[in-house]
């Protein structure tokens, strides 16, 4: 028992002052509170074993019953074959016991997979244990459980009773595939566990259809209710990756733990390295790096390989300061953010990006938060691609000379306009700029820069990957002195497959820049 059980024990045993009704009390406070306990003791789950492989890894699945037993929107990746469907079966017992008047909605990729996991939810309802603790809350299930108030093959109801409150029409328990009509229904509780397979990300219209379910499930859920989503990944855009993108869950909430980290395996007690591996080749680096990796973008495909490199603290030196702004076109809630980039640049042409974020604000907002910046940086130069946002330069002259006639203190921002060229394509320019000289060694980010880092993991430009923050980095080679973007664009006429960042340069012969950068490569 920890300090808080024998806390609580201590308690109740005052409270009653009788060792035998105490403990039946304890054991269902245990049950209510602890996921970890329930799974474990109450349905025995610790003695599963097959040999000497076994089911439950106290330190993994304890990580995983103490995220699912909280109450509030979360979204847990984890790899196949972790046993996150047992353990969100066991999450949905749980809140039976403690909120017997809720509504909950089960949600999986197919009608059948779904009605198989609430088979064994009401199997789960039934443990002898559970009937005996919670008498008030659940009930024998009878022959074809006719003792229940409700049992069909997606609809649940074991026992309601309005001294818990105000009971609803709806069943404790719906259980719908995830391209089911969901109009009507209503719960508290949202529980999408495993809503995409491999049939779901085929095309784009079968994703889109899947991104319209989870829109239209939003008017499903109370509005003081709760989502908790668990899954694998499928695809570098799939559903998935768009709510992490788009922010749908609070980034503190978004739990995502490969079967490998830092070169271990996280469910040892089953798992060992030549399964492991068997399961690799057979299933391909692909399927591989979505489903047991939790990288939707296998390593062929990226721009940027992680990891990215970072630094804690810039080093000590004498730095100038830049900042590049990739304006969005719009402020809707589906567009781009405006991505905004501060880097730091020192004598030898080394690039150390001290902040990078996004926001989604108007001309006005956008003006304010850089005169700000400069304020901080003093930068050089501030590099924007106005493209449609044209009176964003506007924008920026007005507000800083009544910020300067305000304060009566000088702001340094020297504008450069960045042409949007048609010579290449977004993809190839990033790539050869920023990927260049990431690949290169002569670029770090601040680890505090987590969206650009995020960002940079997943880009491959072939998808519809959140890239406001990269396009907005990658704009410090357009900015900064030597590094324009008509230097580091020469010869991309008569650009050929294996061109090196060394052979761009080559033509430019006693440019200090690239003779500075060839200086790099041959070291």
């Amino acid at each position: 028992m920890t300090a808080t059980d024998t806390k609580q024990y201590n308690a109740i045993l005052e409270q009653v002052g009788d060792p035998e009704k105490a403990q039946p009390m304890f054991l269902r406070w245990k049950c209510q509170t602890d996921l970890y306990f329930l799974g474990t003791e109450i349905f025995g789950w610790k003695n599963a074993h097959t040999g000497k492989k076994w089911r439950i890894d106290p330190k993994f699945h304890g990580w995983m019953a103490r995220l699912m037993q909280k109450e509030e929107d979360c979204l847990i990746m984890v790899a196949r074959k972790h046993l996150k469907t047992t353990w969100k079966k066991a999450k949905i017992v749980q809140s039976v016991l403690n909120y017997p008047n809720r509504r909950r909605g089960l949600f999986s990729v197919t009608p059948r997979l779904v009605e198989y996991t609430l088979a064994d939810i009401c199997v789960m309802l039934c443990n002898p244990v559970l009937l005996k603790l919670f008498p008030d809350i659940l009930r024998p299930p009878g022959k074809d459980f006719r003792n229940w108030e409700k049992k069909t093959h997606n609809e649940v109801t074991v026992y309601r009773d309005s001294a818990f409150g105000y009971v609803p029409q709806e069943p404790q328990l719906s259980a719908l595939g995830n391209l089911a009509k969901v109009q009507g229904l209503r719960v508290d509780e949202c529980h999408p566990d495993d809503i995409l397979d491999d049939s779901t990300v085929r095309s784009a219209a079968l994703m889109d259809k899947c991104e319209d379910w989870w829109a239209y499930m939003q008017s499903v859920l109370e509005t003081d209710g709760y989502t908790q989503m668990t899954g694998t990944f499928y695809h570098y855009s799939d559903l998935y990756n768009k709510i992490i993108k788009e922010g749908h869950f609070p980034k503190s909430r978004i739990y995502v733990r490969p079967a490998i980290v830092n070169g271990k395996i996280q469910y040892k007690t089953w798992f060992t390295w030549k399964e492991l591996n068997r399961i690799k080749k057979i299933s391909g680096d692909y399927i591989w790096s979505c489903q047991y990796l939790l990288n939707a973008v296998p390593k062929g495909m990226e721009i940027f390989p992680p990891p990215q490199p970072t630094f804690t603290q810039l080093p000590p030196d004498e730095y100038r300061y830049y900042i590049t702004v990739d304006p969005a076109a719009t402020v809707h809630d589906y567009s781009d953010d405006t991505g905004i980039t501060v880097a730091a640049v020192n004598k030898q042409k080394q690039i150390f990006i001290v902040e990078s974020v996004g926001i989604k604000k108007r001309g006005e907002d956008i003006a304010r938060f850089l005169i700000e910046k400069c304020v901080q940086y003093s930068p050089d130069r501030v590099g924007i691609e106005f493209g449609l946002q044209v009176d964003l330069k506007y924008t920026l002259e007005h507000m800083k000379a009544e910020y300067e006639n305000r304060t009566r203190t000088k702001v340094k921002m020297n504008i450069l306009p960045i042409p949007i060229s048609s010579r290449v394509s977004k993809v190839e320019k990033i790539n050869m700029s920023l990927g260049a000289y990431i690949r290169l060694g002569k670029c770090r980010i601040s680890e505090k820069c987590v969206d650009l880092i995020r960002q940079m993991d997943l880009y491959t430009g072939k998808g519809k990957e959140k890239d406001d923050l990269v396009d907005s980095a990658s704009l410090i080679f357009a900015t900064v002195e030597g590094f324009a973007v008509g230097h580091w664009t020469q010869g991309l006429d008569n650009f050929m497959q294996g061109m090196t960042m060394r052979d761009l340069f080559k033509r430019k012969q006693g440019y200090s820049w690239g003779g500075e950068f060839a200086h790099y490569t041959a070291n």
